[in-house]
């Protein structure tokens, strides 16, 4: 029953993660538009957009540890999210150094495709998993049990 709890609670932590970074985004994108999220005619974020999605992940990351350790208290579940944070920010890192540019962008672009289309720089990918398993981590100290 342990185990399954805590696969729950990472599976749980994770999507509520999930869902709070992409309404912020979406929410972000609304009110700057397409010239304050990107700099200018190109699809890398512009320094605003990294400064919000850096602050955003961590805060999210924070509130995914507090969840997990709430839905099970083992250290293992901690563990086993920031396994999760470490694996998904690797797979972007290499899509990161794989992605090559679009191109010109348009002046108005959909969330949806800009979403698609944006270039992360391969340093905020890397900063990502740092932000990630930090916020995970100070999220769950409290609630985390090393036996459980």
């Amino acid at each position: 029953m342990g185990c399954l709890r805590g696969g729950l609670a990472v599976i749980g932590a994770y999507i509520v993660m999930f869902v709070v970074m992409f309404v912020v985004f979406t929410g972000a994108y609304v009110i700057l538009g397409t010239d304050g999220a990107f700099k200018p005619d190109s699809f890398e974020p512009s320094t605003v957009w990294i400064a919000i999605s850096l602050v955003v992940g961590f805060l999210a990351a924070i509130l995914g540890g507090w969840i997990c350790t709430k839905i099970s208290p083992s250290m293992g579940a901690l563990m086993g999210l920031i396994v999760v944070i470490i694996v998904l920010g690797a797979l972007q890192v290499v899509a990161a150094t794989m992605a090559e540019p679009p191109g010109a962008r348009d002046a108005d672009l959909s969330n949806m495709e800009a979403m698609m289309q944006a270039v992360m720089p391969l340093w905020v990918a890397a900063a990502n998993i740092v932000v990630g398993v930090v916020g995970v981590f100070l999220g769950g100290k409290g609630g985390a049990k090393s036996k459980g």
